[in-house]
């Protein structure tokens, strides 16, 4: 349930996350998108004995041309790699990766 007006919410439950991969096990998938505020986040627990919880937010915005993507972890020390890249725009590449 969202409290602000005029905004969506869908909130969906899965057991594993589309594009990880099988070599990690994922528990307690979630993601939501809330079209409000432009926001669509994913949580999981993943490591061994789901000791790591991952969290991914997302906000995106045409009018101000701009996505911003925050990846944390609890415990801290995830590593990650993130490629982005627009269509049409060679010079919008973007490559970040986290040692851990």
């Amino acid at each position: 349930p969202n409290s602000e007006p005029n905004s969506e919410s869908n909130s969906e439950s899965n057991s594993e996350p589309k594009g990880l991969g099988s070599e990690a096990e994922i528990q307690e998938y979630s993601r939501s998108l809330e079209l409000g505020t432009a926001l669509a986040r994913v949580s999981y627990r993943t490591g061994p004995g789901g000791t790591t919880t991952v969290h991914r937010t997302v906000f995106a915005s045409m009018a101000a041309n701009v996505t911003v993507m925050r990846i944390s972890a609890s415990p801290p020390g995830i590593s990650f790699s993130v490629r982005a890249n627009r269509t049409g725009d060679p010079t919008a590449n973007v490559s970040v990766s986290s040692p851990g």
